[in-house]
C-alpha cells in the first residue's frame, strides 16, 4: 500500500468524540488521505458500524450522482486543487454532496462524522482503525471498514512514528517487541516526555534514557521533556542536554533533582533554533559573554543560581531573545544579587514573577511595552523608577510591603488593566496604603479581592469601585464581613455580576450582602459558593438569601461546597 498523510485523527474514547483535521482550505490529494481512529473495544465496534454505514450511504448518493450526470467515477473527484475536489460541472463536490438533501445523521444513531469525512469517503479514502484496550497497544492488527486485517506494516515509518506520539513513551516501548522494524521507532518519535514516575527510578531510568537517546540516531527531537524525582548524578544531566541538542530539539524542559548543582552546559544559551526552555531547581548557570538565543519564546527559571559578575544577567540574557513572549522567575533566579531587576523586553507579553522570600529592596524596572499579562508576586522595593505597561490586559499581584516600599509608579502604571487580581490581604493593605496613587481604571471590566476580617480591605473596595466606572464583575475570594467602611460606596457603580466564595451564612454576612444588593444596582447575577454541614443549614442560607431584597431583574445562584 502507498503510505499517506495523516489527515484527520479521530479520538472516540471519550464522551464527546474530537476530529482533529486540518484546516479546511488546506491541499489534499484525497485519494491518498489516511484517517487513523483510535480507540477501546466497545468504541471500536460502534465506529466500525458507523464506518459501514457512512460508506454504504456514500456510496449510494455517488450512484444518485453519477446518474444525475453531476459525476461519471467517483475516482474523478480526487484533485489536488487549492479549492478543494470538483465534479464534471466544476461545482465544489462538498457543496453538491450536502446539497443533495442528505441528512447526514440520519444512517445511524452513533455520532455523525463531518461533512468533510464523508468527502473522504466519496473519494476513496483509507481509514484505519486502531485498538487501544490492550495494555499495550496492539499495533498487530487493524480494520479497514470493519474487515480485520494485518496493513499496519503497510503504513511508512513517519505515520507510524506520528501515532506513537500520541501514546506515552513506556506503551509506545512496548511496541518494540513487535517485530524488528519495530524495534527502534518509539525512540523516533518527535517529542519525548520522560518521567520517572512512569519508567522507574534510579539506575533503570538513566539506562532507559541513555538508551533512547542512543537508539534515535540522527532523527530530530522537537520537543525533550525529562523529569526525575531521584537523585541522579549530575554528568548524566548535563550529558543528555548537550545530546538533545545535537538532535535540533526547539522546547527543552528538564525538572530533576541531582546529587550535585547542575552547570547548565554554555551551548544551551547559543543554540540558534531553541522556542522554549524551562529549567527548574538544582541549576547553577553562567550566562556567556556571547549569549543569543535568536528564536527563543518562552523562557521559565525556577531557582536557577547565576555566576556572572560583572554585568546583570537578567538584563543580557532578555537583550539575547530578540523574539521573547514568555518569562517566568521563581525563587533563587529573582533572589540573586546578580539578576538585578531590570525587565526590559519590547517582545514579552507574558510575565510571571514569584518571589516570597526576598529581604532586598533593590529598585525595579518594568520596560514591556507588549506585556499583556502579569502575575507578581514580591516584596515591594523602594522604588520603582520606570513602569511601561501600556498593553497590559490582566495582572494578579501579591505584593508584600516594608517600611521603606513605595509602589506609586507600580500601582500607576495598572491605569490600562482590564482584568485585575488583588490576591492577598498583604495587597490591598499596600494598595490602601498608596490610594494617592490608584489611577482612574476605565478599561477595568473584573476585580477580584481576596477578603478576610481585616478592615483595610473594606476601606479599599469603595475606593476601587469609584476608580472603575466600567466594572462589570466584582469577585470576593473569602470571608463577607459588614464594616461602616463599605458604605462608603454609592449608586454609580455598574457591577452587573458579583461573585461570593467563602460565604457562610452568619448574620453580618447577610447584613452585607444586603448592602450589595441595595447599593449596586445595575446587578444581574449574584453566584454565592456557600459552606454548609447539613441540608438544614443549606436551607437555612438559602432560604435567608433569597428573602433579601433585590431588583426583578437581578437572580441568585446558590452553590453548596
Amino acid at each position: 500500500m502507498e503510505s499517506a498523510p495523516v489527515d484527520y485523527m479521530l479520538f472516540p474514547n471519550f464522551d464527546d468524540w474530537t476530529i482533529h483535521a486540518r484546516p479546511a482550505n488546506a491541499m489534499y490529494d484525497f485519494t491518498k488521505t489516511s484517517v487513523v481512529l483510535v480507540g477501546d473495544q466497545k468504541t471500536l465496534k460502534e465506529v466500525e458500524l458507523l464506518l459501514k454505514k457512512h460508506k454504504q450511504m456514500v456510496e449510494g448518493y455517488a450512484r444518485r450522482m453519477k446518474l444525475k450526470g453531476i459525476v461519471r467515477d467517483t475516482n474523478s473527484l480526487s484533485s489536488s486543487d487549492e479549492n478543494g475536489p470538483k465534479g464534471d460541472n466544476g461545482l465544489d463536490f462538498d457543496e453538491k454532496f450536502c446539497d443533495d438533501d442528505v441528512d447526514m445523521g440520519e444512517a445511524t444513531n452513533a455520532p455523525p462524522l463531518s461533512s468533510s469525512s464523508i468527502s473522504l469517503f466519496a473519494c476513496k479514502a483509507e481509514y484505519f482503525i486502531l485498538d487501544s484496550s490492550s495494555a499495550s497497544f496492539d499495533f498487530s492488527w487493524i480494520f479497514e471498514f470493519g474487515t480485520r486485517m494485518d496493513r499496519i506494516n503497510g503504513l511508512s515509518d513517519d505515520i507510524i512514528c506520528h501515532i506513537l506520539s500520541f501514546l506515552p513513551l513506556k506503551e509506545a516501548t512496548s511496541t518494540s517487541v513487535l517485530s524488528m522494524r519495530w524495534r527502534y521507532l518509539f525512540a523516533f518519535r518527535p517529542n519525548l516526555c520522560l518521567d520517572d514516575q512512569e519508567v522507574g527510578g534510579g539506575e533503570s531510568f538513566i539506562d532507559f534514557v541513555d538508551r533512547v537517546l542512543a537508539v534515535s540516531g540522527n532523527f530530530p527531537i522537537r520537543n525533550f521533556s525529562i523529569k526525575c524525582r531521584m537523585s541522579i548524578d549530575t554528568g548524566h544531566v548535563t550529558r543528555w542536554m548537550i545530546d538533545v541538542l545535537k538532535h535540533g530539539v526547539s522546547n527543552l524542559d528538564i525538572d530533576i533533582i541531582a546529587q550535585d548543582v547542575v552547570l547548565v552546559p554554555l551551548e544551551i544559551f547559543t543554540f540558534k533554533t531553541l522556542v522554549e526552555l524551562k529549567l527548574a531547581e538544582g541549576f547553577d548557570a553562567m550566562i556567556p559573554d556571547h549569549v543569543s538565543l535568536p528564536s527563543l519564546k518562552t523562557l521559565f527559571l525556577d531557582s536557577i543560581w547565576f555566576y556572572n559578575s560583572h554585568y546583570c544577567v537578567l538584563g543580557k540574557l532578555l537583550s539575547a531573545c530578540p523574539v521573547l513572549e514568555g518569562l517566568t522567575i521563581c525563587g533563587d533566579s529573582w533572589q540573586n544579587p546578580k539578576c538585578c531587576r531590570n525587565v526590559s523586553s519590547s517582545t514579552l507579553k507574558k510575565l510571571t514573577i514569584m518571589c516570597t522570600e526576598r529581604t532586598d529592596f533593590w529598585d525595579m524596572t518594568f520596560d514591556t511595552p507588549s506585556l499583556a499579562y502579569l502575575e507578581y508576586s514580591d516584596l515591594v522595593p523602594r522604588h520603582y523608577p520606570f513602569v511601561n505597561l501600556e498593553s497590559l490586559v490582566e495582572a494578579k499581584l501579591d505584593l508584600y510591603v516594608h517600611d521603606v516600599s513605595n509602589p506609586t509608579n507600580l500601582i500607576k502604571g495598572l491605569r490600562n488593566v482590564e482584568v485585575l487580581e488583588l490576591s492577598s490581604h498583604y495587597t490591598n493593605e499596600t494598595f490602601y496604603a498608596f490610594r494617592e496613587a490608584i489611577p482612574v481604571l476605565s478599561k477595568l471590566f473584573r476585580l477580584s479581592i481576596t477578603t478576610d476580617s481585616r478592615h483595610y480591605h473594606w476601606k479599599l473596595l469603595p475606593i476601587l469601585l469609584e476608580k472603575s466606572p466600567n466594572l462589570e464583575t466584582l469577585v470576593i475570594k473569602g470571608p463577607l464581613y459588614t464594616d461602616r467602611y463599605v458604605r462608603e460606596y454609592g449608586l454609580s457603580c455598574p457591577v452587573k455580576v458579583l461573585k461570593i466564595t467563602e460565604y457562610e451564612g452568619t448574620f453580618e454576612e447577610l447584613e452585607q450582602m444586603k448592602h450589595f444588593l441595595e447599593k449596586l444596582p445595575c446587578l444581574e447575577l449574584v453566584k454565592v459558593r456557600a459552606s454548609a454541614i447539613n441540608d438544614k443549614e443549606k436551607s437555612r442560607i438559602t432560604k435567608y438569601l433569597l428573602l433579601v431584597p433585590r431588583s426583578s431583574n437581578c437572580d441568585i445562584q446558590i452553590k453548596f461546597l
